[in-house]
């Protein structure tokens, strides 16, 4: 029975949902009944579900889902708790990695060691790499960016009166007409 449900899940998932548009629909009236069975519905799924999985595999996957909580939860929970979200969010790089390093060694303390080396490190490496890493480099480059345009902009709007300006201008720093320097068609003079 399971393997026919489980052959069949998407298009079973469809009829439901098609369902559940019609009954809204046409029943508006009822949604305080249908509502109320969101909790058990979802727990006989949630029921369901498990018992296709071995018990092993099942306790290792609770396990990891309760060892190392989603960082980005913990951020939004501390923003909606009128929390400093900022640190949180400045340290995820670092929990993340405690993280993939910390739930071997849990896992082992918690199943035994035989329970750790299920699990794949590639993923998670690759995880920390592209979703981590790599954002966090590519912000901190396009912070560093947007701190020089502003800089320049700043400069070409005050029109280069200064002196100082107008010595670099004439030494090959900012130079009139420079398009990098000066965008928007600006020079160093202010015209």
């Amino acid at each position: 029975m399971s393997l026919w449900l489980e052959r069949r899940q998407v298009p079973l998932y469809l009829l439901a949902l098609g369902m559940a548009a019609v009954v809204g629909l046409l029943a508006p009236a009822t949604a305080p009944v249908w509502e109320g069975a969101i909790t058990s519905v979802l727990g006989a799924l949630l029921t369901v579900t498990f018992l296709a999985v071995p018990f092993r595999a099942l306790l290792v996957g609770v396990l990891r889902v309760l060892l190392t909580p989603c960082v980005d939860y913990v951020i939004v929970f501390t923003r909606l708790a009128g929390g400093a979200s900022d640190r949180p969010l400045a340290s995820s790089p670092l929990l993340m990695l405690l993280q993939i390093l910390l739930l071997p060694i849990l896992l082992a303390r918690f199943l035994g060691a035989d329970a750790a080396s299920t699990i794949d490190p590639v993923p998670f490496v690759e995880a920390f790499l592209l979703l981590i890493l790599v954002p966090l480099d590519l912000a901190a480059l396009t912070q560093l960016l947007a701190e020089r345009v502003v800089a320049v902009l700043r400069a070409c709007r005050r029109g280069r009166r200064d002196a100082d300006a107008r010595r670099a201008a004439r030494n090959g720093g900012l130079r009139a007409r420079d398009p990098v320097a000066c965008p928007f068609g600006m020079n160093a003079a202010g015209e």
